[in-house]
């Protein structure tokens, strides 16, 4: 199950927010909705129940990895 219209309001609303700081060097930092029980099923090769933004998460750190260890494809 998927909530892409949910998850795409808080987004939005993440990005109004910290425009609305004043701080743009926050908007820099990546947010992701995830839930840990997503998570450890996807880790664990499982199927999860509910999907939110796991994927993108884990491709994330996955990058962030493989860049920091010079690794770069």
């Amino acid at each position: 199950m998927v909530f892409p219209t949910y998850i795409n309001k808080m987004s939005e609303f993440y990005v109004e927010e910290i425009a609305r700081a004043e701080k743009p060097e926050l908007s820099r930092i990546p947010c992701f909705f995830i839930s840990a029980y997503s998570l450890r099923d996807l880790i664990n090769g499982e199927e999860p129940e509910a999907v939110y933004q796991e994927e993108a998460f884990l491709d994330y750190i996955k990058t962030k990895s493989k860049y920091s260890r010079n690794i770069v494809t």
